[in-house]
Parts: structure tokens; sequence; C-alpha cells
């Protein structure tokens, strides 16, 4: 399988506003490399700005992805599958902070995100 180390496939999001008031985290695993067919799937609802919570994603070894989140001592678990045109790829993991609006509307758009730590786990 060739190295689509380019194409970020599992993205975890923020939305506050219009239809996501509280704020919501979600996981979306793009289907295909060149187009929009995109899975959403919702982990954590009623997410305030500033608040932390923990985020894992596994590889479970039976083509599944398991997504986990824990807030407040609350977990949540979301498996899915990974999808074709990236199983047995060569794939990177990347942190950041993406904006995605395409302008800006005022003065306070923008983001920020805080880690507090970032491990990778072998099996």
């Amino acid at each position: 399988m060739d190295d689509i180390s380019s194409v970020p496939f599992v993205m975890l999001r923020y939305q506050n506003g219009k239809g996501y008031e509280g704020g919501t985290v979600r996981v979306v695993v793009k289907q295909v490399q060149d187009d929009d067919d995109l899975i959403n799937y919702p982990l954590l609802r009623d997410i305030g700005l500033n608040s932390r919570f923990d985020f894992t994603i596994s590889d479970l070894g039976n083509g599944q992805m398991r997504f986990t989140t824990t807030r407040d001592g609350q977990t949540t678990q979301v498996n899915a599958p990974i999808p074709a045109e990236f199983a047995g790829a060569t794939v990177r993991f990347q942190a950041g902070d993406y904006n995605q609006a395409n302008k800006s509307t005022n003065a306070t758009d923008g983001a920020k995100v805080i880690f507090h730590e970032l491990v990778q786990q072998t099996p």
C-alpha cells in the first residue's frame, strides 16, 4: 500500500455555535482520500471552552478503531471501521490547532488548544 501520510483521515473537532450550542467534540473519519465523504462520531456534548478532557485513538487490530474520551470521570467510547482506502497504508499522527473558518467574521475569531501530554503506545 502507498504512503498517504499527507491525508488526515481521522480528525478531532470542537464546534460551538449554530447547531452545536454548549460545544461539541466529535471525531470525523474520512472515507476516501480525495473527497468529502466522511462520517461524524459525536463524543462530548455541552463542553465549554477551556474544558479539559482526555482523548485516545486505538487501533484494535481487527480493522476497527476506537475513540475514547474521558471528562469528569465519565468515559465515552465509539468504535469505527478503518476505511478501506486507508487500511494498511502508512499514515502519520499530527496534533495541532487548525482554524477551519474561510474568513474572519470578528476580532475574536481564532482558536487555541493546550496539549497536556501526547503519548504513543505500541502493542
